[in-house]
């Protein structure tokens, strides 16, 4: 799969994504630690454990986020969202309400 190269320099931790991991959908936001690790947190796959889920169930973690690591850990379609901070509409209509 044909990834466009992510500057991960300049993502800032807790920006929000949306994905597939192992063909399931899913979003979230973006921890980035300071061993060139980068995890998903989110709340629908479990994977490699992360200190700080920001909130999150589970983390997934994508190596340096690299084309190679994303298919070695099974993401595709991985989208990074840049919003509005006074847009919230979005952000609550993905909101799970018990």
């Amino acid at each position: 799969m044909i990834y466009p190269r992510i500057n991960w320099d300049e993502v800032e931790v807790g920006t929000d994504f949306t994905a597939e991991i192992r063909g399931a959908e899913t979003f979230g936001k973006i921890q980035k630690l300071s061993n060139d690790r980068i995890y998903l947190c989110q709340d629908d796959i479990q994977g490699s454990d992360c200190i700080s889920k920001l909130g999150f169930k589970y983390s997934w973690a994508i190596s340096a986020g690299t084309p190679s690591a994303l298919d070695h850990n099974r993401v595709t379609n991985l989208k990074l969202i840049k919003r509005d901070p006074m847009d919230l509409t979005n952000y609550f209509k993905k909101i799970k309400f018990v």
